[in-house]
């Protein structure tokens, strides 16, 4: 979701205070992501927020 807003499930506040950051961070590589998935292509490694610089 664009919002970065959890749709099922819960996090501990912090968690999803840094998932949600995350996702916003890497919206685009996430869209791109789920068009490569709709086609049935591989997606692409996206750094996770304990990689981030």
């Amino acid at each position: 979701m664009a919002t970065g807003e959890i749709l099922q499930g819960n996090l501990p506040k912090k968690a999803a205070r840094i998932v949600r950051q995350w996702a916003l961070d890497h919206q685009p590589e996430l869209v791109a992501n789920w068009e490569r998935g709709e086609a049935l292509l591989p997606m692409e490694m996206i750094p996770g927020a304990d990689l981030d610089d």
